[in-house]
């Protein structure tokens, strides 16, 4: 099974720049890579989370707070680590 990660963006004020800054990352590597917007619907996450990162078998490898989830530097690594992540 091919490793993939995915961001969810949570809504909020800052969700289209960390959609941007996102999806710019996972253009280094769209097979591997995906963002998901939540446009809405009900996500259960901590407050001040931002972004959460899934691996390919839907558990929670990182939740972004607001500071992480628009920093590239901090997306890249979020990306990088979910790939390594064996489950």
């Amino acid at each position: 099974m091919m490793k993939q990660a995915t961001l969810l963006v949570l809504d909020g004020d800052l969700a289209p720049t960390i959609t941007t800054l996102a999806t710019e990352h996972a253009a280094f590597d769209p097979v591997r890579r995906r963002v998901v917007v939540q446009n809405g619907r009900t996500v259960m996450a901590p407050a001040g989370v931002a972004a959460l990162l899934f691996a390919s078998d839907g558990t929670i490898c990182d939740k972004l707070d607001h500071s992480r989830a628009t920093s590239e530097a901090w997306i890249e690594d979020a990306f990088v680590r979910a790939s390594r992540t064996t489950r």
